[in-house]
């Protein structure tokens, strides 16, 4: 599997780059609240036994949620093994108390019996392989995943019926899983499948929203209608960014600009409203991206607007976004409102 593979890959990194004297000995069991364990052999001929992580570390947000996962009486029992850390990184490993050994060399453990501070170390070429395997998420992913973090029963679903849902194909699905595991983000075992650290998924999703899903999309803008909230919807049509916002808040905003997600052919659809295209338009008719079958949870509506209003940037958007993210999704600001 791609996850094993870069698994033994990293830990050889990591033990390749351990000071003289030093050793590491690994023991992994991935169906457990950790990935196995780690013995640390240093020179004085002691030995430290730790509950390990093993991680490809890409943002800072993923170190704020694993060390949210380590319980504070046993975090000093634990130890994250992963790829190079930025000197930022290490400085936030250092803060919130990770011990870490990563695969340049640098560490900082600090346990009962060891104090361990190693830092300045680049990565070696080798470790190269790590920033190369955080490809940036797929077109097909992101769809698949916007079914499974809104729907947190979709996780057991079929293939084909994960598929239907997303509005993508089989061979895709299989796809994606293996990018999420390849990524750590999933892992499949006797007790089924699982999403590990969705938080980081959902603002993954959102971040990566304007750039990878929505351009792809098929769009035409028309004319604004005198009152959107009394245009009849099709089956399985949704308002996003704005509009979505005002409906999720009560009213809080007063949409300026109006996007409705549709499966309907957009020249017909525009038709049946009787709106005028028009190059400038403040309403946006938008094909929609997940199956004509899928019913969107109130989580799917909530991403669909919160991607929309960061994508503007615009101030009194980014400030509703807070609103709705509070409501729905309860992702921290420095991962909601990342740069």
């Amino acid at each position: 599997m791609p996850m094993l593979d870069t698994e033994e890959e990293l830990l050889a990194s990591v033990r390749a780059n351990l000071p003289v004297g030093m050793n590491l000995t690994t023991k992994l069991q991935p169906n457990g609240d950790a990935d196995g364990y780690a013995c640390l052999s240093v020179s004085n001929n002691k030995t430290f036994t730790f509950k390990m992580d093993i991680k490809i570390i890409r943002r800072k947000e993923n170190l704020f949620l694993l060390r949210k996962s380590w319980q504070n009486r046993t975090a000093d029992e634990r130890l994250l093994l992963c790829s190079p850390l930025t000197p930022a990184q290490t400085k936030i490993c250092e803060e919130l108390k990770l011990n870490f050994i990563d695969a340049a060399g640098n560490a900082s453990i600090n346990t009962e019996g060891l104090f361990l501070q190693i830092s300045g170390k680049k990565a070696p070429k080798t470790a190269k392989h790590f920033e190369d395997s955080t490809a940036r998420i797929s077109e097909g992913t992101l769809k698949l995943l916007f079914v499974l973090l809104s729907d947190t029963n979709a996780i057991d679903s079929t293939y084909r019926e994960l598929a239907n849902a997303a509005g993508i194909s089989l061979g895709m699905v299989s796809k994606a899983f293996d990018y999420l595991e390849a990524q750590r983000y999933y892992r499949k075992s006797q007790d089924g499948r699982r999403l590990l650290e969705p938080g980081a998924l959902t603002a993954l999703w959102l971040r990566e929203y304007a750039v990878m899903l929505r351009p792809k999309q098929k769009s035409i803008h028309l004319e604004a209608p005198a009152d959107w909230q009394r245009i009849p919807l099709q089956s399985n049509e949704t308002w996003g960014g704005e509009a979505a916002a005002s409906l999720l808040t009560d009213g809080y905003l007063s949409p300026e600009k109006l996007i409705l997600f549709t499966h309907e052919p957009l020249q017909q659809r525009r038709k049946d409203l009787g709106l005028r295209p028009e190059r400038e338009g403040q309403m946006q008719l938008v094909t929609a991206f997940w199956g004509n079958e899928w019913r969107l949870t109130a989580l799917a509506k909530a991403m669909l607007s919160i991607g929309e209003l960061l994508a503007g940037r615009d101030d009194r958007n980014l400030e509703v976004a807070r609103l709705v993210n509070d409501k729905y999704l309860g992702l921290k600001d420095s991962a909601l409102f990342r740069n």
